[in-house]
This record gives C-alpha cells, sequence and structure tokens, in this order.
C-alpha cells in the first residue's frame, strides 16, 4: 500500500478570519480550525518561542492559552482558547507548518499522522517567516464585544416523541449559531450519560450541527439532553 506523502490543509477556520486584521470578532470567543485530515496529536504544542506549533498573539504579545484536538471527525477538528480577556487589539492566530514548500523541513510545525508537515497556504492568510526554522500560517481580527448570548436547539432527528426508530439510529441536532467542539463532551448527554466524542460528527462547514451515530443499541425510551452545549 502507498505511503501517505500529501500534506495536510487548514479547510475553514472560525471566526472567518482575514488577513488585514480587521474582522472583528467576539472577545470571548475560542478559535476552530478544520484541517483536510487526522492531525498528530504530538506535533500540537501551544506555547511561546521556537517550540511552539500554535499560539495566540494579542498586540504582538504571546497570550496564555491551550489547543484541543477534539476526538470526533477523525481527529481533524482544533480548538484554541486563550485562558483569559485578549489583552489588546489586534489579535493573531499563528498556526507554523515548515512545510517543504516554505523551505522548512525541520523544527516545531503541525504534521499528519503520517508525518507530513502543514501545507502553508490558505485564502484568508498571510504567508511569514518568524526567526531559524519556523514558518507560519497567520490569521487575524480585530476585538467586538464578548457575546453573552447561547446557542438555540433549530433541528432535531428524530422527531422529540417519535416511535419505531432503529437501535442504532443516528441523533442529528442543530443550533442557531456555532458551536464549542469541546462542549459537546460534557454537555451532550444520552440517558443521561455523556458520550464518546469519536462517535460524533460536527458539519465542518458552519459548525453549527453535529451528528451522533450510536456504536451500540439504544433500548426503550431514549432522552437526549443538550442544554450543557
Amino acid at each position: 500500500v502507498p505511503g501517505d506523502s500529501y500534506a495536510p490543509e487548514v479547510l475553514f477556520v472560525y471566526p472567518p478570519p482575514v488577513a488585514t486584521a480587521t474582522n472583528p470578532i467576539p472577545a470571548n470567543s475560542k478559535t476552530v480550525v478544520v484541517f483536510s485530515e487526522t492531525i498528530d496529536a504530538a506535533s500540537i504544542v501551544y506555547a511561546t518561542g521556537a517550540t511552539s506549533s500554535v499560539r495566540l498573539i494579542s498586540n504582538n504579545s504571546f497570550v496564555a492559552g491551550n489547543a484541543t484536538l477534539f476526538a470526533g471527525n477523525s481527529g481533524r477538528i482544533l480548538t484554541v482558547a486563550a485562558t483569559g480577556a485578549f489583552p489588546a487589539n489586534p489579535i493573531r492566530f499563528d498556526l507554523y507548518s515548515n512545510n517543504a514548500t516554505s523551505g522548512l523541513t525541520s523544527g516545531p510545525g503541525l504534521k499528519d499522522i503520517a508525518g507530513n508537515r502543514l501545507f502553508p497556504s490558505h485564502p484568508d492568510t498571510q504567508f511569514g517567516g518568524f526567526g531559524a526554522g519556523q514558518a507560519a500560517l497567520l490569521f487575524g481580527w480585530t476585538l467586538a464585544a464578548a457575546d453573552a448570548t447561547g446557542p438555540t436547539l433549530t433541528l432535531n432527528q428524530p422527531a422529540n416523541g417519535s416511535v419505531g426508530n432503529d437501535v442504532r439510529t443516528p441523533i442529528r441536532v442543530r443550533f442557531s449559531e456555532a458551536i464549542d467542539p469541546e462542549s459537546i463532551a460534557t454537555g451532550f448527554l444520552v440517558n443521561g450519560a455523556t458520550v464518546s466524542a469519536s462517535a460524533i460528527t460536527i458539519r465542518i462547514e458552519d459548525l453549527q450541527e453535529f451528528t451522533f451515530t450510536p456504536t451500540s443499541n439504544l433500548t426503550g425510551s431514549v432522552t437526549v439532553n443538550v442544554a450543557g452545549i
């Protein structure tokens, strides 16, 4: 079987960025990145300095935070969050690549599980080098007021109260706005219990919808709770 020689790419970034850093985002927003293939969790290093593969920058200063690879969607969704409020505008989000296209093939950088480094190109980014052996995709925003309004449920399938569903019927829910992938791990309950995130598939085009596909039979009357999302 031929090996994987294709570099992973950034497909989507939420909130949608612009390279000129003039697109406002809520001050409490997380950043979500969708990749073209599974990312090696070991290559995700949120830090300042030369060891970093992911980081947030506020007014040219490193912002303390974390980066988490979502267990669903085959490990293709990365959520990045600041641990506190952003200190100042503008906000920049860096993904380090060190792909051969940039002429840098060693040092820190995001990789797929075959070891291929992130392709350093995306329509909404500027490409730049940082010090010795570092190349990055840069995404920028300015801040707006914090978003204090939670999402509302706009669709649920099967319908509430329906009968005769298959014991492994997928459960699909949709919300009024993009949701935090990591909130599904604790906020989506089936019969009062959390489910494995690996059984969740988020609609990557807008992050407003996800489907849970049971890995074992659901029995009796099934109760679904999404209040924690």
